[in-house]
């Protein structure tokens, strides 16, 4: 009887191993683009201007109104990426004594138009005038990351732009993304912690700490600063952070706080799909995705009792969910009975 209790446990951990894999490469795509580089991420072609996940349906109007979470290289879908990139921008009007919001909007419209080369010359131009206009600088980082393919080249300006907007997360990630291309993680840890030095309090200088850390092999400095963005972090975020955390936390052999983070961002999953209707399909992966890796680490534990506890809650609010059909379907394929 032993031995069959323990090929039971065994074929428990393997299906709930196997799935949490398989969930952990699922969900993340759906991750926030500063989590995982973007550029990775594009499956499908997008249409310039076409809404994304979790922007209102009608096409997009203005240039920087926006975050789409993407990467595309064709010439008809870069003006997705730089809505992303300069979405997050502080586009000031009004007063223009220098005339540098007017070579910047020049050279937008040039860039819209696919005039890349002559709307460097505006932005350079605008900087010349305005050595602080954050849009000029973004958009020269931009032409220089999707048009001229220098990310080095893009650097300067990136970290000239986060000096005066530290909040923009997409242009985190794109730093923290050609550091790690140079080979050199550790400079963007350090560019970074300077960076939150003068600007204390911000989740999201504190989350790309976190991913910095992440991608320099410190996972358990990473989790201060995951801990301090889920402290700070508000709305659907969140709870992309707080998953982030218990796998950190999981990763460093942490399993009880692991199992925690777990519980706390499935808790909040369910609440939110119950009162966000409309993104409920988005909330109920985050849910499942939550309980399921915390079933894993009780399953990699030898607690079945515990781990079919978690699968069972998870089958109660989501029967027809795809994963626990699959789960229920492998248990039954590889079960010793």
């Amino acid at each position: 009887m032993a031995k069959i209790k323990n090929a039971g446990i065994d074929s428990f951990v393997l299906s709930l191993g196997s799935l949490a894999a398989l969930l952990t490469v699922s969900y993340a795509m759906m991750a926030p683009p500063i989590e995982e580089n973007f550029r990775s991420f594009q499956a499908e072609p997008l249409a310039p201007r076409q809404a994304l996940p979790f922007s209102p349906p009608s096409p997009l109007e203005d240039r920087h109104q926006w975050d789409p979470p993407v990467y595309v290289a064709s010439h008809q879908e870069k003006s997705v990426e730089r809505y992303a990139m300069s979405g997050q921008s502080q586009v000031q009007d009004g007063a223009d004594p220098d005339g540098a919001l007017d070579l910047v909007n020049s050279g937008v419209k040039l860039v819209d138009e696919g005039n890349w080369l002559e709307a460097e010359a505006f932005f350079l131009r605008a900087l010349e005038k305005d050595p602080q206009n954050e849009a000029a600088l973004v958009e020269l980082a931009m032409i220089q990351l999707l048009d001229k393919k220098d990310g080095g080249q893009a650097l300067p300006y990136l970290e000239k732009a986060l000096a005066l907007n530290p909040d923009n997360q997409t242009l985190i990630g794109e730093t923290i993304a050609i550091y790690e291309q140079q080979g050199r993680p550790d400079d963007a840890v350090r560019f970074l912690k300077d960076l939150a030095e003068k600007n204390p309090g911000s989740d999201v200088l504190d989350y790309g700490m976190a991913q910095a850390m992440l991608r320099s092999g410190k996972p358990d400095e990473a989790v201060d600063y995951l801990q301090k963005a889920v402290e700070q972090q508000t709305g659907w975020e969140k709870d992309e952070v707080i998953e982030q955390l218990g796998d950190t936390h999981h990763q460093l052999g942490n399993h009880e706080a692991a199992i925690d983070s777990y519980q706390q961002g499935a808790e909040r999953a369910l609440q939110q799909a119950d009162s966000h209707p409309e993104d409920r399909a988005f909330f109920e992966e985050q849910y499942v995705t939550n309980m399921i890796k915390a079933a894993n680490i009780y399953a990699e534990k030898g607690d079945k009792e515990q781990a079919e506890e978690y699968f069972q809650q998870v089958e109660k609010n989501f029967p027809n969910h795809r994963w626990v059909k699959a789960f229920r379907q492998h248990q039954n394929d590889t079960s010793p009975y």
